[in-house]
């Protein structure tokens, strides 16, 4: 979901410094989804205008209709943040596509399903914060921005729909042979480990045999 439309949370004014306070409008976004069948992003939420006394109202603007709008500093009504779980996660339209994109899909903690979609950038700071596209100084290679981020969530995607228990080297497999991933053993280690560590996967470490099994959120297991 691009910056350029309109975005949760936030609003927006198409205000130009000279519009009297009645023809002045303030958009406040709630939710934003995509038309099942079209396509185009649909933002909805509440209007109201710059006159004294003026009462919120439910609106909405599709894609297309976000030129000349101007996001406030400060939204005018108070957001509470959702809290959410993570329970899955996909990589939408496909991983080589030219602009995939990363969806992350959660639990609200009234059993709301909530999915975080994420582009380029918001993805490259998702991995940036699990520490999954960065060296770790053992002598590997840093992946590029991103890509190990990717290849983590991947992972995890599949695990998470597959089921059943992993170990290292079936992963490797998956990778190397199915997904069409050049990774080192040693890497998918780390990844696994990343996984559990970030509540994807339940580690068991027995003598001789680390293997992982999904993990996941109540009611929610295959």
């Amino acid at each position: 979901m691009s910056d350029a439309f309109f975005q949760p949370g936030r609003t927006y004014t198409d205000a130009n410094g000279y519009t009297a306070p009645e023809i002045t409008y303030y958009f406040h976004v709630e939710h934003v989804a995509r038309h099942p069948e079209h396509g185009h992003l649909r933002a909805t939420g509440w209007s109201k205008t710059g006159a004294m006394g003026s009462r919120w109202h439910g609106d909405s603007r599709v894609e297309g209709e976000q030129d000349g709008w101007t996001e406030l500093p400060v939204p005018l009504i108070d957001v509470d943040p959702v809290v959410v779980r993570r329970f899955d996660c996909s990589i939408e339209p496909a991983l080589e596509d030219e602009h995939p994109e990363l969806m992350v899909c959660c639990v609200a903690e009234d059993g709301r399903p909530v999915a975080l979609l994420l582009d380029m950038e918001a993805r490259d700071k998702l991995a940036g914060l699990l520490d999954m596209g960065k060296g770790t100084g053992d002598g590997e290679p840093t992946p590029a921005a991103g890509i190990g981020d990717e290849r983590a969530l991947l992972l995890a995607d599949h695990i998470l729909n597959t089921g059943g228990t992993w170990t290292s080297g079936r992963a490797h497999r998956w990778l190397s042979e199915d997904a069409g991933i050049a990774v080192t053993a040693r890497h998918v280690r780390r990844m696994l480990k990343s996984l559990a560590a970030y509540g994807y996967l339940t580690e068991h470490d027995k003598p001789g045999r680390v293997s992982y099994t999904p993990r996941y959120a109540t009611g929610g297991g295959r």
